[in-house]
């Protein structure tokens, strides 16, 4: 018995294009239901066409990208390095799906802690961007971001930065231009960003006040049962609670506001998973002292039973700090 799904036969091969499209439309907000429709895409094409057909190959990346997307890092990586080889060995003709391999697979390697790795993909695939629309171009900045992120995770804080700023400032110009929700969502991420940056720099007032004018903005635009927001807001906390800052009673109130709005379907730590097991973390998160601030968090039960990721420091999620400081206001 097999648990691999069948491949149609070829009488039925007018049904994968639609289930290509539907597994698109679906990715983002149901993608074990996408890597299901991709994965059939996947074996389909690879019966009938062989391993190094586009389709086969447009396919392989749709499965990864979804892996990635449901946190199965190691699976992600085994299809889309498989695909990148194939895509080296068949010299296919597909610039804009290998591109979309290279960022997949670059984000994978940045999550698995194959640091120098992730930076030469991202690297790559921003400069393709650049050379492809242009360096104003949203899909550009959007691969830069991606590029100063390695940057940090990797200590080169001052590289970063410069690549954030010249990344905000084309933002706010196109947003101004545009008013588009698009330029607006990538300013907020600039600004969350921008605001760890200054904060791994030590400039923690200026951090945390980019940090929480992304959570405030972010909100406004996605709404407050969307994950965005709460992701800006999570870090805020972290960052704030590290230095103390809710001694102020001022900031304790800002704390003690968002959490009331804050839904009870918003898992503690958004789009933050355990860097040693790769589920979300309920609780408290342990940063090891030999990992830049807001990298690689881990839950409680990794750190108990894992020795090499200790010695940690814990931090309390944005509600249970704010029962904590809704005491002493």
């Amino acid at each position: 018995m097999t648990l691999e799904p069948m491949a149609l036969p070829m009488a039925q091969l007018h049904r994968l294009p639609p289930w290509r499209e539907l597994g698109d439309r679906l990715i983002d907000d149901d993608p074990a239901l996408a890597l299901a429709l991709f994965r059939v895409c996947f074996y389909t094409h690879h019966v009938h066409h062989g391993p190094t057909a586009v389709d086969t190959l447009d396919a392989q990346v749709a499965v990864g990208e979804c892996l990635s997307k449901l946190h199965a890092y190691d699976a992600a990586y085994d299809w889309l390095h498989d695909a990148m080889e194939r895509f080296d060995a068949a010299e296919v003709d597909d610039t804009a799906k290998m591109h979309d391999c290279m960022a997949t697979l670059g984000h994978v390697l940045l999550q698995r802690q194959a640091l120098p790795q992730a930076r030469s993909l991202l690297e790559r695939v921003a400069l393709l961007d650049e050379l492809e629309a242009g360096p104003s171009a949203f899909v550009t900045l959007e691969s830069l971001l991606e590029v100063a992120t390695v940057y940090r995770y990797m200590g080169k804080f001052e590289a970063a930065m410069n690549v954030v700023v010249s990344v905000v400032a084309t933002a706010e110009k196109s947003f101004e231009a545009t008013r588009d929700d698009v330029w607006e969502d990538m300013l907020h991420n600039g600004w969350l960003e921008l605001g760890v940056l200054h904060c791994c720099l030590s400039s923690i007032e200026s951090g945390c006040n980019y940090i929480f004018a992304a959570f405030q903005a972010s909100l406004e635009l996605w709404g407050p049962q969307h994950d965005r927001p709460w992701t800006a807001f999570a870090a805020w906390c972290y960052f704030s609670a590290r230095h103390h800052r809710f001694d102020d009673c001022g900031e304790a109130r800002k704390l003690v506001a968002g959490v009331s709005e804050l839904p009870a379907a918003i898992c503690d730590w958004p789009s933050r998973v355990c860097a040693t097991c790769a589920h979300r973390i309920a609780g408290p998160v342990y940063s090891t002292t030999s990992d830049v601030a807001w990298t690689y968090l881990r839950c409680g039960s990794c750190v108990a039973t894992h020795v090499h990721v200790a010695p940690s420091t814990m931090h309390l999620p944005p509600r249970s700090v704010s029962a904590v400081v809704s005491l002493v206001l």
